[in-house]
């Protein structure tokens, strides 16, 4: 029978007192060494950006890199996009570098007309052939030697796939670090031409290629080959920018600081310096420095248990700003034996009960933190909502999951198998520790273990890893992006006993990649969705990961900070409107 979760079940591991005993179980965390405090000038704004603030990632100069997350969170505000676009997908003319553009006739060739007049904030001439290297290193980045590291994940493959030579980039130019690569599709016509060509046509490439990439000067990234760069720092602590800010000082580990860029193109920004802090690791400091006045905004989305904790505190709750999420929270299955197995992973998938999971990360609260999914996409992003609400999910059923464990080739020999699940941060230990007490009262697996210890290099963990907490969600209003973003690291052939399995590699499943690819190459619209709405109906047959649950997110906003406007993405923690934001003293 199966083993219901209570409210007890849930204290007892230690997620009661507002998250204080899961910060003690999953180890102490120390704020970065930094000193914040007072605004150093009338008007500064004073931010915990996504992707730079309590996380992992915290204080990591890499993360203002365009190659990585440089089009997300503040630092986007550093970049130019050649062609700019809202969270809709609708061109946004004075803020793209591109002038104009043009398509050929078929579909397949974008011809990008650049601002002839355009500088970086150094003063350098912003050139095609600049636009054409930055997309070379994007290539650069595709190789299995550096996907996962420093939070890259190969956007150019996820993204810029149908481009011409793209994919065929890493077979072609062996790896080098701070380096670019020519991609044959992609070509300086003249000094402010540039003019890329598609496998096929795509509606929705102009979206992609935002999402994807902002011009960079690319003589600063190959200047980072002759430095010996510490954990934090990174070749972008020195550049220059594109965008409506530049960089006038970069501490790793501690902080960023832009000012306008007087050589921007598009509109100038009002706000005179915006202070960009880590904080910390620990969310929870930086939840106290907002109360403390000490920060002015926070765009590390607010979830689960940090938005409960901030929901019950006067000092936080009043500054609350929810912002529609696209994520879809999950745990990643990797192909470690014995999840290569497909009839082990639905046994998993079937003996996880998610309703039960969201009850009890809900509970307490009047406002919902977490809302069901019914497959690998978040119902906020305006795609194939109607087409993916008939999504069937395999359903809770203990029974069912052990016969189909018994079906799988490694039982029972399974049932004693080491499982190992990784707990990255406080927030996520609660849901791990209910993953492995249901695969140990449903599926009588007797050898799970959560890890809550650090693993510096994820890539090569010291134990084989099966199942890590981990978000998804698309970089531009499309659901294909969501799936394929799992999806492309997919192997042209299954993996064999003795190949090695990182923690970002997933298992086999050929018919799922085809229905993929095939919804993203199809550019009739109801005939995009039906391919959407049969990939995830295959994605959960297959259980190639255990998809529960969306977020529901928030941001802290100070009454001082006004009239600014957010992405309608809350993962991305990037406004879209700074030219109209204002800073009260």
């Amino acid at each position: 029978m199966a083993k219901q979760f209570s409210r007890r079940d849930f204290l007892k591991m230690g997620a009661g007192a507002a998250g204080g005993s899961l910060l003690a179980s999953w180890g102490a965390l120390s704020p970065l060494p930094f000193v914040y405090g007072a605004q150093t000038e009338s008007g500064e704004l004073r931010v915990a950006p996504a992707y730079f603030a309590g996380s992992n990632t915290a204080g990591d100069l890499a993360s203002l890199d365009p190659g990585r997350r440089g089009t997300w969170s503040f630092h986007s505000l550093l970049w130019s996009p050649i062609v700019a676009v809202d969270a809709a997908g609708n061109t946004i003319p004075d803020k793209s570098l591109a002038e104009s553009w043009e398509t050929s006739e078929d579909g397949t060739v974008y011809t990008f007309n650049l601002r002839p007049d355009a500088l970086f904030s150094d003063g350098t001439p912003i050139t095609a052939q600049q636009v054409v290297d930055g997309l070379g290193y994007l290539a650069m980045l595709n190789h299995a030697e550096v996907r996962g590291l420093r939070d890259n994940f190969g956007s150019a493959r996820r993204l810029l796939f149908d481009i011409v030579g793209m994919l065929e980039f890493v077979d072609q130019v062996p790896y080098e670090p701070f380096a670019t690569g020519a991609v044959d599709g992609i070509q300086a016509v003249d000094e402010h031409t540039v003019q890329i060509t598609l496998k096929q046509p795509s509606l929705s490439f102009l979206p992609r290629l935002a999402a994807a990439f902002s011009v960079f000067n690319v003589n600063d990234m190959l200047a980072g080959a002759t430095v010996d760069y510490g954990p934090s720092d990174f070749w972008t602590s020195s550049a220059s920018a594109s965008g409506p800010y530049k960089l006038v000082e970069a501490v790793p580990g501690e902080r960023y600081v832009m000012e306008p860029n007087e050589n921007y193109f598009g509109p100038q920004p009002n706000i005179p310096r915006i202070t960009c802090l880590a904080v910390s690791q620990d969310i929870n400091t930086v939840l106290i420095a907002f109360a403390n006045q000490q920060l002015d905004v926070v765009t590390v989305s607010l979830t689960g248990s940090v938005a409960r904790q901030a929901l019950s505190d006067p000092a936080l709750s009043e500054h609350l700003v929810e912002v529609p999420d696209w994520r879809v929270e999950q745990f990643w299955m990797t192909p470690n034996v014995p999840l290569d197995d497909v009839h082990v992973r639905r046994a998993f998938s079937m003996a996880f009960d998610r309703d039960a999971l969201i009850g009890i990360l809900n509970s307490g609260v009047d406002l919902p933190l977490h809302r069901r999914v019914n497959m690998h996409r978040n119902p906020n992003v305006p795609h194939c909502v109607d087409e993916t609400a008939t999504v069937e999910p395999l359903p809770f059923d203990p029974e069912m999951a052990k016969a189909e464990l018994e079906m799988s080739a490694y039982y029972p020999d399974v049932l004693n198998t080491e499982i190992h699940i990784l707990s990255q941060n406080p927030q996520d230990l609660v849901q791990c520790e209910v993953l492995k007490k249901m695969l140990e009262d449903n599926l009588g697996l007797t050898n799970v273990t959560v890890h809550t210890e650090a693993v510096p290099d994820l890539t090569t963990p010291p134990f084989p890893l099966h199942l890590w907490y981990n978000t998804q969600q698309p970089w531009y209003a499309d659901i294909t992006d969501t799936l394929q973003n799992m999806v492309f690291l997919m192997r042209d052939e299954p993996w064999q006993p003795d190949q090695p399995r990182s923690y970002v590699t997933v298992g086999y499943e050929p018919e799922l990649r085809e229905l993929v690819q095939g919804a993203i190459a199809e550019n009739d619209a109801a005939a995009r969705c039906e391919l959407v709405q049969q990939a995830g109906q295959v994605w959960n047959d297959v259980a190639f990961s255990l998809d529960y649950a969306t977020p529901v997110a928030y941001y802290l906003v100070a009454p001082s900070v006004q009239g600014i406007e957010w992405y309608a993405n809350a993962g991305q923690g990037k406004p879209v409107n700074i030219e109209d934001v204002t800073v009260q003293s």
